[in-house]
């Protein structure tokens, strides 16, 4: 037989493992649902229907005069930054680019502060615009908090197609054929 002192230690680690059991399984689940509510771009409250167009100025305070929202092909904004390590090592988005201005598809860059735009070697594809302000109308309507994001858009507006962070080896194919279905028999979103 142990001695009582013994099997009320036992009993109170037995009680604290089980309220750290509680605390973690707590914490787990509200993680778990910051990042399902983040998962979504478009901001509460936000009506479905297509975005306005992104209209703004760059850093030096040029105006982007021909907003890219009115290619018929649809158009496309990549949220990212200079000082953006992730968007650096996006080694998808090259080629994506590429197969975005071959269909025609319009990209502007989106930074998220002047200063933070990508040096003209890095900005893909090559001579995309840079825009540092837009208009507040279209920041109220996504949420962008990370770099790189891309956002694929109908010729009328509506989000087709987006991912936050690094693109993933399948992301090339789904954003294409998000393109090639709104372009066809209807609009679809991811």
């Amino acid at each position: 037989m142990m001695p009582r002192w013994i099997e009320y230690g036992i009993a109170a680690l037995l009680g604290v493992m089980i309220v750290a059991d509680g605390v973690l399984v707590a914490r787990v689940r509200y993680a778990a649902n910051r990042a399902s509510a983040n998962a979504s771009l478009k901001r509460a409250g936000v009506v479905d229907g297509p975005a306005p167009p992104l209209v703004g100025y760059t850093a030096s305070g040029d105006r982007l005069n021909e907003p890219h929202s009115r290619s018929p092909a649809g158009w496309a904004v990549r949220y990212a930054s200079r000082r953006c390590g992730y968007c650096a090592r996006d080694t998808h988005w090259p080629q994506l680019a590429l197969e975005l201005e071959r269909a025609g598809c319009p990209v502007t860059i989106l930074v998220p502060r002047a200063g933070a735009e990508l040096p003209s070697e890095g900005v893909l594809p090559a001579g995309a615009p840079q825009v540092a302000f837009v208009s507040v109308e279209w920041t109220k309507r996504f949420r962008l908090s990370v770099t790189p994001t891309l956002l694929l858009f109908s010729a009328r507006g509506t989000l087709i197609w987006y991912r936050q962070g690094i693109l993933a080896p399948d992301d090339l194919g789904a954003a294409l054929q998000a393109l090639e279905a709104a372009r066809g028999t209807g609009e679809r979103r991811r």
